[in-house]
């Protein structure tokens, strides 16, 4: 399913007695931070990560946790670090802070608890007995007050016949933010907002120049973050940005884009909890993976 430019693919953490790479798994639902951030972190410029329970179990057992019981976002941090080498943003606590950062074109794996909806409710259909605390993906795809909830409890399919897989479903910011205790949020990196010239796990490495940033795609407007001279960034992509329309964007959002600023390099490095844009004339671009 197509969100914002990016393949989105639910990732259920519905499962059946197995072995997991740190060992014998009931079976049972507890995956559910693992899988949702999982969605999350294939969004935000991971594509390349496999849409999978079993990638999820591999996070889960990188970050030294045992198949089974609950997790939280620093057990999360440490997978991420010992199995991609990178780091996560900061964890925003309550609705207003949630909301506030969550505006359109992010997406978030939310940490909130099940006992808010009633008996019978809509949100716990999958599993109607759970009020317990529960972590989803969410997708704030538009202006409007409503969010694209990807629940991990719902399985892949809804039945046999192909064209049944599930990828989420609209719900009411009030339902969401009842639900919604804590949350890591980032910037929806779609191939149609991107649309490349060249692409690789590492096409070379990037070093800023003096006084100038990197560029986080959270807008328009997008925001700038300023970088020390000398700081080396992988280069994942380079290409051109354009915006939801597919007309060409520069990295502040305005079309049609101003002195060439819609030629970007996608660019990470492990203090980066999302990939980002660097404009080439703002440091040094070496080809290779070195």
């Amino acid at each position: 399913m197509n969100l914002l430019g990016f393949e989105h693919v639910h990732v259920s953490e519905r499962e059946v007695a197995h072995q997991s790479p740190c060992g014998f798994d009931p079976g049972g639902y507890e995956d559910c931070l693992w899988c949702s951030f999982l969605e999350w972190w294939r969004a935000t410029g991971h594509p390349d990560s496999p849409a999978t329970h079993a990638e999820a179990e591999a996070l889960r057992c990188d970050a030294g946790e045992p198949p089974t019981g609950p997790s939280d976002f620093n057990d999360v941090r440490r997978g991420v670090t010992a199995r991609y080498g990178a780091t996560l943003p900061a964890v925003k606590a309550g609705d207003a802070a949630i909301w506030a950062a969550l505006g359109p074109g992010n997406v978030a794996t939310v940490i909130g608890s099940m006992a808010v909806f009633s008996d019978g409710s809509h949100w716990r259909r999958w599993d109607a007995s759970f009020k317990g605390i529960h972590a989803v993906s969410a997708w704030r795809l538009d202006t409007s007050d409503r969010v694209w909830w990807c629940d991990p409890l719902a399985p892949t399919r809804l039945g046999p016949t192909p064209g049944t897989s599930w990828n989420g479903e609209w719900m009411p910011r009030a339902d969401f933010l009842a639900f919604a205790t804590s949350a890591i949020i980032g910037p929806v990196i779609g191939a149609d907002m991107l649309q490349l010239k060249g692409v690789g796990p590492k096409l070379g490495t990037f070093v800023i120049g003096a006084g100038h940033s990197i560029i986080a795609p959270i807008g328009p407007p997008m925001t700038h973050y300023p970088r020390l001279a000398g700081e080396t960034f992988d280069v994942l992509a380079q290409g051109r940005l354009t915006g939801l329309n597919g007309q060409p964007m520069d990295v502040d959002g305005r079309q049609p884009p101003v002195d060439g600023r819609d030629e970007v390099f996608l660019v990470d490095n492990a203090s980066l909890g999302v990939a980002c844009f660097a404009l080439p004339r703002d440091g040094t671009f070496t080809m290779g993976s070195g």
